[in-house]
């Protein structure tokens, strides 16, 4: 047998040669560094998560609060539009107004079957607190707490015929008249205005049906020249 001439060299295992510098792994000092890059990066994705939960939560918040005023705006709106004159032998059933709220029958009342005409009343309190809007129907003195407002000023309005607005309904000066040309009992629209500290805020409804009640047979008798459809 003829030997290599060119005999492969032998390897450190081979040869039971033991080099540490060719199996060692991270040294200390780049671990130290390798776990101070994760703490980093661990510590701004802290931050971008609770940012966003915090983000979140003010969009649910926003979100909560416009579906609250649209909620609060439809109940005015409805009751308001749907209001019906009273007759005149019951007073406390007629519609009558000032700045800081109104009564009068609605057809569409919050509580209760359409179509029923029922005494609603819509009320503004104020104090230091703010200013707090409250419905009542029928008998309950109580009523709901339909929305409050921090620090700010609150009033109705009403509309007439030729378009003015007034703090009052009838307006200062005028009566109602049954039987007579004259101011309707209902005026032909109804705004909540809400100015202060937060944005401004405007309602309006708008009076969807007769203004004026129709007259029984008798006064129908006794009363001359009057339109036939009364």
């Amino acid at each position: 047998m003829v030997a290599n001439p060119h005999p492969q060299p032998l390897s450190h295992r081979e040869r039971g040669v033991f080099r540490p510098f060719l199996t060692a792994g991270f040294t200390l000092l780049e671990m130290l560094v390798t776990l101070v890059i994760v703490s980093l990066l661990m510590a701004l994705l802290m931050q971008t998560l609770l940012y966003a939960l915090q983000l979140r939560t003010r969009i649910l918040e926003q979100q909560w609060r416009q579906q609250a005023v649209v909620l609060q705006e439809y109940w005015f709106r409805s009751s308001s539009a749907a209001l019906a004159p009273g007759k005149k032998d019951q007073p406390e059933r007629v519609f009558a107004g000032d700045r800081s709220g109104f009564r009068g029958l609605s057809l569409a009342p919050l509580l209760g079957d359409l179509g029923i005409p029922i005494r609603i009343e819509w009320r503004l309190e104020t104090d230091a607190a703010g200013v707090t809007l409250r419905y009542r129907q029928g008998e309950d003195e109580q009523g709901w707490v339909i929305a409050q407002w921090e620090g700010t000023e609150a009033g109705f309005r009403y509309r007439d015929d030729t378009g003015q607005w007034s703090e009052r309904w009838p307006p200062a000066g005028l009566a109602v008249s049954m039987t007579e040309p004259g101011v309707p009992q209902l005026p032909t629209a109804i705004r909540l205005d809400v100015t202060g500290n937060e944005a401004p805020l405007l309602w309006l409804s708008v009076i969807a049906g007769r203004r004026d009640p129709k007259m029984d047979m008798q006064e129908w008798l006794l009363t001359p020249d009057l339109p036939s459809d009364l």
